[in-house]
């Protein structure tokens, strides 16, 4: 997640409130582990088959990480998007503050700034 802000705090902030929750009234909604939980079979399988490609000598480490990274920040992203299918719905009072029922969902910023780094 970038430097970006939301309701000026820090997207990362942001993302672990919500992650694990806060002792303002802040339910977990841990979007992060979520994701592991819903998609460890599938990464699991999809890391095996990088693995022995790079194996094979048809792709390098680098490109690994990044079919691994590119995957694995489409899941976090699909997992946050369907937050109203899972997650602790939004109080009454946010509700109406921000017009939608919509759990991890209000601008788009924390969304929008998942993704991954390969160094």
């Amino acid at each position: 997640m970038g430097n970006e802000e939301v309701e000026g705090v820090s997207v990362v902030d942001y993302a672990t409130y919500n992650e694990f929750g806060t002792s303002r009234g802040i339910p977990a909604r841990p979007f992060m582990s979520t994701t592991a939980d819903l998609h460890k079979e599938d990464i699991i399988k999809f890391t095996g088959f990088l693995v022995g490609q790079m194996i094979d000598g048809k792709i390098d480490d680098t490109t690994v990480l990044k079919n691994l990274g590119e995957k694995y920040q489409s899941y976090i992203q699909q997992t946050i998007r369907d937050a109203k299918n899972w997650a602790v719905p939004n109080a009454e009072s946010t509700i109406k503050a921000k017009g939608s029922s919509s759990p991890l969902i209000d601008t788009g910023r924390m969304v929008g700034a998942v993704r991954y780094e390969v160094e």
